[in-house]
This record gives structure tokens, sequence and C-alpha cells, in this order.
């Protein structure tokens, strides 16, 4: 019976040293090599998780974008509308007496109010339209920066009459102040509604 036999080549310290083997078709002299690396199911595999991994981060970071645009649109509205208030409310508890309109109920609503203050000048708090939407002003100039705008000027004052030398008048101030953001992005709009009732520290006795 014919025998195939194969030398395979093997390195060692002082040279090549040889093993005898079986082949099918003859004898060879050689060394063995071995391959390593990826398959290309293996490359498609990684390619594809990378694009999961760098989809979801840029998700996140347009969240993060956006959320601050938003923190930091609510605070230019809130800010306006804390000033605004703040004013008004000092202004009507140190009054000394609101001027109501002739003939006016106890109780009613108003978008202009005007008040006599300690040293019997006269104020007048308005909301109206002046000229960049429904604003809140003192004496005809604006309380809100032009980059926001009341919703609705109706029935922004409630004045609560008191009893005439027995109980102060009481004014409800309620109103809800917006920005609206350009091109229809919702991150760049919002609004928040103000609410506060005030009452004077004098009474009117004459």
């Amino acid at each position: 019976m014919k025998k195939n036999f194969a030398f395979t080549a093997k390195k060692t310290r002082k040279g090549f040293s040889f093993e005898e083997g079986k082949t099918q078709r003859g004898f060879f002299f050689g060394e063995k090599k071995t391959q390593s690396g990826f398959t290309l199911i293996e490359i498609l595999v990684v390619i594809g998780i990378f694009g999961v991994v760098a989809a979801l981060a840029v998700g996140m970071f347009l969240s993060l974008l956006k959320g601050a645009a938003k923190a930091r649109v609510l605070a230019e509205v809130k800010q306006n509308g804390d000033y605004s208030l703040r004013v008004m409310e000092r202004m009507f508890r140190n009054a000394q007496e609101i001027v109501h309109p002739t003939g006016s109920p106890d109780s009613y609503g108003i978008s202009e109010i005007m008040i006599i203050n300690p040293d019997n000048v006269q104020t007048t708090f308005s909301c109206s339209d002046l000229g960049n939407g429904n604003a809140i002003a003192s004496n005809g100039a604006s309380l809100i920066s032009d980059q926001v705008q009341v919703e609705d000027c109706t029935g922004f004052f409630t004045v609560n009459k008191g009893q005439h030398g027995l109980t102060p008048d009481e004014v409800v101030i309620n109103f809800t102040l917006r920005k609206t953001g350009s091109g229809g992005h919702p991150e760049e709009e919002a609004s928040i509604n103000f609410n506060s009732r005030v009452v004077l520290r004098n009474i009117v006795r004459e």
C-alpha cells in the first residue's frame, strides 16, 4: 500500500525541526500557519452597534439642548411677570385710595386702574396693546419686555370695594404672560399665569 508522508517544520531555539505526518498526495515541507481576523458578519454587527449608540447619543444631546432652551424661555417669562407683579403689589398696597369709575358696582373687572399715591400723585396701571401685543404699563410705560405679552387683558384687575370708613379696598391681579417662539419651535414657547390679591393699607374715611 502506498503511503503519503508529510514533514512539518517547527521553529525551535536551535533552528527548525521536522515532524513526519501523512498527507493525501505526497511529501511536503512547510511551516504551519494560522490565520486570524473578523468575518463580514462580525464587522456588520459592530458597525450596527456603533450606529445605535451614536443615534442614542445624538438624541440625548438634542433633548438636552431643547430642555435648556425651554428653561431659558420659562425663566424669561417668569422674570417679566414677577417684576411687573411686584411693582403693582407695592403701589396698590401703599396707595391712599383707588379711583373708582363713576357708578361702578362693589366688585368689577377692568383692564385699567388709577390709584392715588401717598404723595397725592396719580398712577395709572393698564393692560393694553402698545404696538408689540398686549403689555402691562404704568402711566404708559411698559413694565415688561417686548419679547413677552399678555394673552388677554379682559378682567386683568378685579376691584372689590371696602366698606367706606371700615374696610379697605382690595385688588385682584390675574394675567397670563406668554412668549411665542420663532419658526414654530415648541421649546421656544412658554406661558405662565400670575395671580395676586392685594389689600390696601389705607381706608378711605371721607
